[in-house]
């Protein structure tokens, strides 16, 4: 019974993700219309890749390292506080249902 409520959780914050970016990418195209500046997505996608797959894996304080590392380099670009609070809300999910 745990085993399956374990594979519900992830499940549902598989798709709790995959929902968050599929809105973080079409807020960035209807950006990107508006504007010639780079899109800060792209310069971070592998890390934020990673990222992804280590809230997957419930490895929340790794994912945090990594969001906090994209925070860091680029304090102006919303893509790290964007997706630490993705870590955090996730992890609050997961902890407390």
């Amino acid at each position: 019974m745990r085993e399956h409520s374990i594979h519900r959780r992830r499940y549902t914050l598989l798709h709790t993700l995959l929902a968050i970016l599929l809105s973080l990418n079409l807020a960035y195209a209807q950006i990107e219309r508006r504007t010639v500046a780079p899109d800060p997505i792209k310069q971070y996608s592998d890390q934020v890749l990673i990222g992804i797959d280590l809230i997957y894996n419930l490895e929340f304080a790794k994912a945090e390292k990594i969001f906090g590392e994209i925070r860091n380099k680029d304090p102006k670009s919303p893509v790290g506080y964007f997706f630490l609070g993705n870590d955090a809300m996730v992890e609050n999910y997961a902890r407390y249902g």
